[in-house]
């Protein structure tokens, strides 16, 4: 295939993909139609990694299955592929909460608060003004990997930059609870 071939398959298979897969009654369908999807998504990704579009298919698609490493893999790959993309850059931030809270409530197999710090940490690479995605950072350290106080000075120093770029109250709220964590009630 070649990338204008690709694009169109990935247009074309993606909006079908979801109703075969949330509609069809016959699994060796849902399967050869599952198949044929991923495949033309890789082959979309490696022919042209900079094309949004498989990328954001891929991770619906994991998002579905709640395979939330998959997606978050695939998020990881975009982020590096396309850098500054705002688009795949709230993706991955909102996937992030997603994955925090999935797997909180279902216990999960996989450590989603871990997964989750590894995305957004993803997402600041990609944009390291992403306020939103620093302040999460802080709030995933000190309030879900509460087992882990070698990490609250990045905590702290996330929330820093979060209300360096956006003086918000949320902002200061995780900031103080930082400096509490940290023992320096007088800053808090």
């Amino acid at each position: 295939m070649d990338t204008l071939e690709t694009r169109i398959t990935i247009k074309r298979l993606h909006p079908l993909f979801v109703a075969e897969v949330n509609g069809s009654k016959d699994p060796a369908h849902r399967g050869r139609f599952t198949q044929e999807f991923l495949t033309a998504a890789g082959e979309a990704k490696r022919i042209d990694p900079t094309y949004v579009d498989p990328h954001t298919a891929l991770v619906s698609y994991y998002k579905g299955r709640k395979e939330w490493a998959s997606a978050a893999r695939v998020c990881e790959e975009a982020l590096k592929a396309i850098p500054g993309n705002a688009e795949i850059e709230d993706s991955a931030f909102k996937l992030g909460e997603i994955i925090v809270e999935e797997t909180a409530q279902s216990g999960g197999a996989i450590n989603g608060p871990q997964l989750t710090l590894e995305l957004l940490r993803s997402v600041v690479a990609s944009n390291p003004e992403h306020s939103d995605a620093h302040r999460e950072i802080a709030r995933v350290i000190l309030f879900r990997l509460k087992d882990r106080p070698d990490l609250l000075p990045a905590a702290r120093e996330h929330a820093q930059k979060a209300l360096d770029l956006q003086p918000a109250a949320r902002n200061y709220d995780v900031l103080a609870y930082a400096y509490f964590r940290l023992g320096q009630r007088e800053k808090a």
